[in-house]
């Protein structure tokens, strides 16, 4: 029994890694002008997969803002990279400012109620963190729709990132800091998961929801087309 929880265990972290490398590719894809032109992916395939270990060794770093009367800190992986990529993506891509707060809103207003202190810590479970996340799936596309397809992976990416990585901070964290507070507790860890954590987790299936609806269905619309072809023909 305790070697297949070990299996299970073992299966899950790789799969999970491989969608934080998936999750690191994106985001140097979209943070590339020109990259359909690109011929060195050999090149950002390594320095993405350093990043991923360099943001798993961030995960155990924490920040401390305040001491007392609660000691409050902040995961530099779990807050300012996520944050930090935002940010870059908002400034290289100029998302429509507007399109990127009212999505951040409306993941917010989603993930609060899934949001559970326990503890004293923020937690959202499986499966209700996907729930938001679809959310800004859901406007990372609304805002693109009229968009060439190239534009929505990219664009519509961004804002799917953006407002699934900030969304779940200000709705995840920041909303439920003052009940946090009144838990008793003595210590208070915002995106105490790192790489793990809902709040960077929720941008990056939120990017992965996008980019599977945007590149998949045209690709099975294209395989039934062909299919039915073949039965005519046939």
């Amino acid at each position: 029994m305790a070697a297949s929880v070990t299996l299970v265990i073992l299966i899950t972290a790789v799969i999970i890694v491989l969608i934080m490398l998936a999750a690191v590719m994106g985001v140097f894809q979209l943070s590339l002008v020109d990259y359909t032109e690109r011929d060195d992916w050999d090149e950002i395939i390594f320095y993405a997969i350093l990043a991923v270990l360099a943001m798993v060794a961030l995960s155990f770093l924490n920040l401390g803002i305040t001491e007392e009367p609660i000691s409050i800190s902040l995961n530099v992986t779990g807050v300012f990279i996520p944050t930090g990529i935002v940010i870059f993506l908002m400034i290289t891509r100029r998302l429509d400012l507007a399109a990127a707060l009212i999505s951040i809103g409306l993941v917010a207003i989603v993930g609060f109620p899934l949001t559970q202190i326990v503890d004293g810590g923020a937690y959202i479970f499986f499966p209700f963190w996907l729930i938001p996340a679809g959310v800004a799936a859901a406007c990372g596309f609304f805002f693109t729709r009229n968009m060439d397809p190239e534009t929505v992976l990219i664009r519509g990416g961004a804002i799917a990132f953006a407002s699934g990585c900030l969304g779940m901070l200000v709705g995840g964290d920041l909303l439920h800091l003052p009940e946090m507070l009144d838990s008793g507790g003595t210590m208070l860890i915002m995106g105490a998961g790192g790489i793990l954590d809902f709040i960077f987790l929720t941008g990056v299936v939120a990017l992965s929801i996008l980019w599977c609806v945007q590149a998949g269905v045209p690709a099975l619309r294209r395989f039934l087309d062909s299919k039915s072809e073949s039965d005519i023909a046939s």
